[in-house]
């Protein structure tokens, strides 16, 4: 991690990263209605799209036709890390796949774990 250099990241555990998005999202940290001032989403990256400071992961209609798979808020590391909340279901995701190679396995991953749990 330190070969990052200073750019204003942060090193937690997992753990921890699931705590502070649960704060984050349920109103603990600031005022809940302060999260809506948040969510003005701008593309960045297929399915991601880019608020103030948090992100928003939907997958578009061609990739899930029944729209089947809930959208996310939250943010992802360089590292593979993610932290994020499905308003739909309730579910709160923090981990990390600890590698800069394949991104897209911290969402597939993520997307997938959503999908196990709303089925249980």
């Amino acid at each position: 991690m330190t070969s990052f250099g200073s750019d204003g990241g942060e090193v937690s555990t997992s753990a921890d990263m699931l705590v502070f998005i649960e704060a984050f999202c349920k109103g603990k940290l600031f005022p809940k209605d302060y999260l809506d001032e948040l969510q003005v989403w701008n593309k960045l990256f297929l399915p991601v799209s880019s608020g103030i400071g948090i992100w928003l992961v939907k997958l578009p209609w061609f990739f899930d036709p029944m729209n089947h798979t809930p959208y996310f808020i939250g943010y992802a590391g360089l590292s593979g890390a993610v932290a994020f909340h499905c308003p739909e279901d309730n579910i709160f995701i923090a981990g990390t796949i600890n590698q800069v190679a394949r991104p897209d396995l911290a969402f597939k991953t993520m997307i997938n774990l959503a999908k196990q749990l709303i089925k249980s």
